[in-house]
């Protein structure tokens, strides 16, 4: 199975622990790795945001933080 992505029914993952748990384990001296998505929310720092405009389909913003927004 080297090289093949596993259905989300071929391992359990704990959310509190962070504990995979694979349904079948991988045979001996396999390699295993993951990769993983994530979803942050954000705001933006200010209330506002300057534009440029380049062109009537174009423009150019001026560049503002973001701040985490804890839920």
């Amino acid at each position: 199975m080297a090289g093949t992505e596993l259905l989300a029914s071929a391992f359990n993952v704990d959310p509190t622990s962070g504990l995979v748990t694979c349904a079948q384990a991988p045979a001996a001296g396999a390699v295993v790795s993951a990769g993983f998505s994530f979803d942050t929310p954000v705001r933006f720092e200010a209330d506002h945001l300057e534009a440029t405009f380049d062109s009537l389909t174009t423009a150019r913003l001026s560049p503002t933080a973001l701040i985490e927004v804890r839920v």
